[in-house]
């Protein structure tokens, strides 16, 4: 056979044949590298959309969720007050690191996730960026530790960095304009490596945070692309050499297998066919089908696999299902089996119908009108699950269209909001709350928009005093229903203060004139407050306001009864002019009284101080005497001591010295003379102390207002009166823990001895005086009993009136107790008696513990 082809055919259409061959497979070969190159880019996009998109739906569940379980506010999610990390791992980067409010809770929650994307190896990253380009955390392999080389920090740790770039800030601040989902990026980066960075927009609560970036490298598809035309161009080689060798073998044979290739190659060039050839001779055509196979098994091994599009389907928080045209589930990923519980093959297969616990119509008009509303708008439904309990979604839907453009199925998408939905009705609830209360208040009360002036809402008591019903006053300017007018008040009689707060911005209480619906004047005490928008300037106005109409008329009657009031004051002035001149001519009668009152007592104890005094006076005068003759014999033995130095020698002075010694009894003198001089210097004090005691209690010093020791007072005045005491009764001191008290001591001591005389003029015979003090609460209390013949019943009635007295004429002047009342009641105190005839008196005393101020001292 092959002689016959070299002899019949010429060697230039041979050769023209095989040059014809070898050009169709370098065009073959031009084709499917171009043509597998766009199927590659295509794929890898498709991915990494799809990663993109589901990268940031998971981040915005992340966030919202860190909302709605009360770990962030909205104000911390969105804060942009970058703060630069200057102290802890993070610190001394060549490029500033940052800290926000909410990067902490980010670095727990984003980590997992992100890192998840690094299983693809031509993913290099996948991280979560905020509008400003602000990146809270990036992949595990750039975090690493500082280094202390610049160069591999720069690259090796970029979390807590704003990358200011501009392919960096175009991706945070892509929000889905002009139709697109997703924005990609291309660059090449130092090594000559191509990128791709593509980034799907974040929205949190509707509003855009960021964006979620892949950066995916191409190294790996252009090193398959360029393994590829390694391998076409290998196969051209081996192709051209097969098919001169194939020309020159064969022609026939060659060419239906060659046909067979031939078909296969346009196949999968034309639709992307992945039908594999059956090798059916070990020749040059089997070895190129083996060729060919091999090359589709590796662009199989680039293809996305089921498995992980379902791990990535799983691990979405929200519910979603893919529901095909006669309502059936076909797909459910893990979200959905927790939500509804059922296992997953109980989902698959279930109608559509069984889930949706409100909808009525069947589940193909369901799925048709879901079909048709192709904008993905979000509805409130609520799905019924295997227990029958009701959950409320936030429902959406796409449909999956196949390549005529028309919807085969359709992707149903349910977040959760039960949450939501109790917080919704906490707030429906605080505001019914909010109107019970308002509506409760008796002032009235509105809330006016700051430009307008129009009631915005207003309480049950503003209403009523309007005569009219809620809807017909919201929407109408105050200035209309307060005072009846067409504008606002601005005359000189209705200056209105809500524009004086709108123009100031302060709160401001004062008092205002509205007229009622029927036309008169009332007035009312207002309090306005402005509410401020967020550039600081009054938005909105609360006023309140209350009805002083009738306080107004009182304080004009007021002010009728104050001008006559003020006449009579004039004549009553004249009258307490004259009235305080008595008042100061009593008072100083009444001073007189009570120093008389000490003179008479002085005059009453006389004899008796001048006995008390008399008898230390005696026994100093006979101690005096006695040291004057011991003074004289010491004299005459220190003379006879002098007089034998002179005469004598040391021997015989010794002898006569020791007989004179004991002749002037000197050793007795020696030790008699502490006693006498210890003796004196006693009776010197007594002495001293009567005479200071009766100093004391005879001045008048009513200004002398001090905090004394009650114990003292009472010591002197009983130093003073020992004399009238003594003969007559025991004298028994129980006193007790009692604290200073600030008082006018001598006016004390005059009541103290008032009540002690009496005591000791009380008994006849020999009987017992009972001083006691104790602390009672605020006060003190003093109490001094006598074992006396008792007070009658009439006479304790009158015992304290003015000349009143119970002893014999010439012996009292009946104003002891009297002043001694007096006294007590000036002390803010108080003063009883108690007595029974033949058993004895107690008179008590309780003074409070007074500040200086009420004392008046």
């Amino acid at each position: 056979m092959r002689n016959w082809i070299r002899a019949r055919l010429p060697r230039k259409i041979i050769f023209s044949v095989t040059g014809a061959v070898c050009l169709l497979m370098g065009l073959f070969a031009v084709v499917i590298v171009s043509e597998r190159s766009r199927a590659l880019e295509k794929l890898m996009f498709d991915k990494v959309r799809t990663d993109a998109l589901v990268g940031a739906r998971a981040a915005q569940d992340i966030l919202e969720g860190l909302v709605t379980d009360g770990q962030l506010s909205i104000d911390d999610l969105f804060d942009t007050d970058y703060r630069h990390i200057e102290s802890g791992p993070l610190a001394g980067s060549a490029i500033p690191k940052y800290h926000t409010r909410y990067d902490t809770l980010l670095d727990l929650r984003l980590r997992a996730l992100e890192d998840s994307f690094l299983n693809d190896a031509s993913v290099v990253f996948a991280v979560l960026v905020d509008r400003n380009g602000y990146l809270p955390t990036h992949n595990s392999t750039y975090s690493r530790p500082l280094t202390g080389d610049d160069a591999i920090d720069i690259t090796g740790n970029r979390t807590k960095r704003l990358f200011n770039d501009p392919v960096g800030l175009r991706a945070a601040r892509f929000t889905g304009e002009n139709g697109d989902v997703v924005l990609r990026q291309v660059y090449h980066r130092d090594t000559g490596v191509t990128m791709w960075d593509v980034s799907a927009p974040v929205f949190v609560f509707g509003e855009h945070w960021g964006g979620f970036r892949i950066g995916l490298s191409m190294q790996n598809v252009e090193a398959q692309v360029a393994a590829l035309v390694r391998f076409v161009v290998g196969s051209f080689c081996i192709l051209s050499i097969v098919a001169a060798l194939t020309i020159w073998w064969t022609v026939k044979g060659g060419t239906k297998r060659l046909d067979r290739l031939t078909r296969q190659i346009e196949a999968f060039s034309r639709d992307g066919n992945f039908g594999r050839l059956k090798i059916t001779a070990p020749d040059e055509i089997g070895t190129l089908t083996a060729a060919f196979n091999h090359m589709l098994d590796s662009l199989d091994a680039v293809t996305v696999s089921r498995d992980y599009l379902d791990r990535i389907l799983d691990s979405m928080n929200d519910s979603l299902m893919v529901v095909v045209a006669d309502g059936t589930i076909r797909k459910a990923n893990r979200a959905s089996c927790r939500m509804l519980e059922y296992q997953p093959e109980e989902l698959l297969g279930m109608s559509i119908e069984k889930i949706f616990a409100e909808r009525s119509d069947t589940a193909d008009s369901w799925f048709d009108h879901f079909i048709d509303s192709r904008d993905g708008e979000q509805v409130e439904l609520e799905y019924r699950t295997r227990s029958g309990n009701l959950v409320p979604v936030l429902f959406s839907s796409a449909p999956l269209t196949g390549e005529d453009g028309e919807g085969d199925a359709l992707i149903c998408l349910a977040q959760d909001i039960t949450e939501r939905k109790i917080a919704e009705e906490k707030i429906r609830s605080g505001k019914r709350f909010l109107e019970t209360v308002l509506d409760s208040l008796q002032e009235e009360m509105m809330i006016l928009d700051a430009n307008s002036l129009t009631i915005l809402k207003a309480n049950k008591a503003f209403v009523e005093s309007c005569g009219e019903n809620y809807e017909s006053v919201v929407g109408q300017p105050c200035y209309k229903l307060t005072h009846g007018l067409d504008q606002p008040c601005d005359g000189i009689d209705h200056l209105c203060p809500v524009m004086e707060v709108f123009e100031f911005g302060k709160v401001e209480i004062c008092e205002h004139l509205h007229r009622t619906p029927d036309g008169n004047i009332q007035y009312v005490e207002i309090q306005l407050t402005p509410v401020m928008d967020e550039a600081g300037e009054p938005r909105y106005l609360i006023h309140m306001a209350r009805d002083i109409t009738q306080r107004k008329r009182a304080e004009m009657e007021l002010q009728h009864f104050a001008a006559e009031l003020e006449n009579n004051n004039l004549a009553l002035a004249e009258k307490t002019a004259a009235l305080e001149e008595a008042h100061s001519e009593l008072k100083a009668s009444q001073s007189r009284i009570l120093q008389q009152e000490k003179m008479a007592s002085i005059g009453q104890l006389s004899a008796g101080v001048a006995h008390e005094i008399n008898n230390p006076i005696g026994f100093i005068s006979s101690n005096l005497t006695t040291l004057g003759k011991y003074a004289g014999r010491i004299i005459g033995y220190l003379d006879e001591q002098e007089r034998l130095w002179r005469e004598k020698s040391r021997n015989e002075i010794g002898d006569e010295l020791a007989a004179l010694r004991k002749k002037l009894k000197i050793d007795y003198i020696v030790h008699d003379l502490k006693d006498l001089i210890d003796e004196s210097l006693e009776g010197a004090d007594r002495v001293k102390k009567i005479v200071l005691d009766l100093k004391g209690f005879s001045r008048v010093d009513d200004a002398d207002c001090k905090e004394v020791d009650l114990h003292e007072c009472l010591e002197s005045t009983i130093n003073i009166a020992w004399n009238e005491i003594k003969y007559k009764a025991t004298l028994k001191k129980e006193f007790g823990d009692i604290p200073l008290l600030r008082c006018y001591p001598q006016q004390l001591n005059q009541v103290f001895m008032n009540l002690l005389v009496n005591a000791a003029h009380a008994i006849e015979d020999q009987g017992e005086i009972t001083v006691r003090t104790w602390r009672d609460g605020e006060g003190i209390r003093v109490a001094i009993s006598d074992t006396g013949r008792g007070i009658s019943e009439q006479a304790r009635e009158r015992i304290f009136e003015p000349f009143f007295t119970t002893k014999e004429v010439g012996k009292g002047t009946g104003l002891g107790l009297s002043i001694s009342y007096d006294i007590i009641k000036k002390h803010h105190g108080e003063i009883s008696v108690e007595s029974r005839l033949g058993e004895g008196t107690t008179f008590t005393i309780f003074l409070p513990l007074q500040s200086k101020e009420v004392l008046a001292c």
